[in-house]
């Protein structure tokens, strides 16, 4: 163009030179959505255009939907309109008002994000994923896009999609961040009473990042509350694999294991809670090892004996029980050296005089 006017109010007059050519019209102010529009020169003379620009999008709200850029005001009017509508949780008016948007220019990609939004919050989550991978070949390593592929592929159930979602959502540097988000919404969800959708949502955060601890905390807790108890001893596990110290993995283990009624990993367990609760588990194994015993089982006995004071030398009942065991075996020496380890440890025992007498006639 040769020249350009523009007065206070708005109003600007351009001159050009040249008829044939297309020329394109940017708009950008602050607090406003930037607005390119294409215009062709007519040979005729004058011509009057009026443009609007609108409002700008505040960052954050259903993802990057700032600065659209489209050269149709009916694409960028729709789309405000239903981004007003999101916002306020009108989705079937967000929804029609998006497929206008899309109608007028099909490439604003912020379009298809909030859409796939949109049908993500209807419970469309194909969808859902249609509509963010439209995005993504629009803008491909868009943040938003990834995540909600990755989420609208999960809960569809497409397991493959989903895993390729996230290894690509990962590799953009995100998943991390992202976990921490899907754990609070985790939070808000159970503090609603909302427990299935908050154990979804923990579930999800864990596997977004196995090392947040937090989550993998709270899938453990909220699984054991809800019955889910092979769920429970796994995070546990997790949890102590990470923290071999961590007494409340530690109890939700075992308790999840007696629940299940796996005797092997039960013991295992309150082997294992020796360490942050000694008193309850070996307390827990002495009185299960002398039932057993009690019953006339030593041989199961005698090693569920021997593993308390492997970790506790100074439990003296224990002793107690071992010299039986081996006066029962005919181990007379043995059996002298464990009942007089458990007079040296507990005298006041009421056992204790039974046992002097054994070792005197032993």
């Amino acid at each position: 163009f040769e020249s350009k006017t523009t007065k206070k109010n708005g109003t600007f007059v351009v001159a050009f030179s040249d008829a044939f050519r297309v020329y394109l019209y940017k708009f950008e102010k602050d607090g406003y959505q930037t607005q390119s529009v294409e215009f062709k020169a007519s040979k005729s003379g004058v011509i009057r255009h009026d443009f609007t620009i609108y409002a700008g999008v505040p960052e954050g709200q259903a993802g990057d939907v700032s600065n659209v850029d489209s050269t149709s005001n009916e694409a960028v009017l729709a789309f405000n309109e239903a981004l007003a509508a999101f916002n306020g949780d009108e989705l079937a008016t967000a929804e029609a008002k998006l497929k206008e948007t899309l109608a007028a220019d099909p490439e604003i990609h912020q379009a298809h994000l909030l859409l796939s939004e949109v049908y993500f919050k209807e419970g469309k989550y194909r969808d859902s994923a249609t509509s963010a991978e439209a995005a993504l070949l629009l803008v491909p390593n868009n943040n938003d896009g990834l995540r909600l592929r990755y989420q609208a592929y999960r809960s569809a159930g497409e397991k493959d999609k989903a895993d390729e979602a996230f290894e690509a959502y990962k590799a953009a540097g995100e998943a991390a961040e992202e976990a921490k988000r899907v754990y609070n919404e985790g939070v808000a969800l159970d503090k609603a009473g909302n427990q299935e959708g908050a154990y979804d949502k923990f579930l999800q955060a864990t596997e977004m990042d196995p090392n947040l601890g937090l989550a993998q905390t709270a899938v453990m807790a909220l699984a054991f509350k809800t019955e889910r108890y092979e769920a429970a001893a796994k995070a546990a596990e997790q949890l102590i694999n990470n923290n071999p110290g961590d007494p409340q993995a530690l109890r939700v283990r075992f308790d999840s294991y007696e629940k299940l009624g796996n005797k092997e990993k039960r013991l295992e367990a309150l082997l294992g809670l020796a360490n942050t609760d000694p008193d309850f588990a070996l307390g827990t194994l002495l009185n299960e090892a002398a039932a057993i015993f009690n019953g006339g089982d030593m041989k199961t006995s005698k090693p569920l004996f021997e593993k308390i004071i492997a970790i506790d030398p100074n439990r003296a009942k224990v002793y107690y029980f071992l010299g039986l065991i081996a006066v029962n075996e005919g181990n007379n020496a043995l059996a002298k050296q464990h009942l007089s380890k458990f007079i040296e440890l507990d005298p006041a025992d009421p056992d204790a005089s039974t046992a002097k007498d054994m070792i005197a006639y032993l």
